[in-house]
């Protein structure tokens, strides 16, 4: 006898916005609109094919870059400003490298701008300076700022 295993709020979430909504087929100008029609606060933005959201108190401001060559993780209440690109194909030094995941901890904040390279990691409540460019791992609860970004400070 089989088990009858339902698919839970989740579950439905995960599979709307990172199966269908993520799916190379969907223009990307149709998943940021998607999103928002979900209930997100996203406004216009640039969201590539397989981007994984990990949680869906996720806010995008205008004119955000996601590239998706790899996954982009985001935890619950991330907060990113409008500008921001995070990349997953490009390291610190500018070069084109093999896909790496960025994963951005919960309620980070990345100010307007900014730049998440390839294989990076920012920590639960960092906060990211606008305009910053962030080639190294980020400490979480720590104030990061500069090109490259260092950490400047605790938030």
């Amino acid at each position: 006898m089989g088990t009858n295993k339902r698919l839970g709020a989740t579950g439905k979430r995960d599979v709307i916005v990172n199966k269908v909504v993520a799916s190379p087929v969907v223009p990307r100008a149709l998943r940021w609109r998607t999103l928002k029609a979900l209930g997100w606060d996203v406004a216009e933005s640039t969201i590539g094919a397989n981007v994984y959201f990990g949680g869906s108190d996720i806010s995008i401001g205008e004119k955000a870059w996601f590239d998706g060559d790899a996954p982009v993780y985001l935890a619950a209440g991330v907060r990113i400003g409008a500008g921001v690109r995070v990349l997953t194909r490009q390291d610190a030094s500018g070069a084109t490298r093999d896909a790496k995941p960025v994963l951005i901890g919960q309620g980070a904040q990345i100010g307007d701008g900014a730049v998440i390279l390839a294989g990076v990691t920012v920590g639960e409540g960092a906060v990211i300076d606008p305009h910053a460019v962030v080639g190294e791992n980020c400490s979480p609860d720590t104030r990061y700022a500069g090109d490259p970004a260092a950490a400047v400070g605790d938030v």
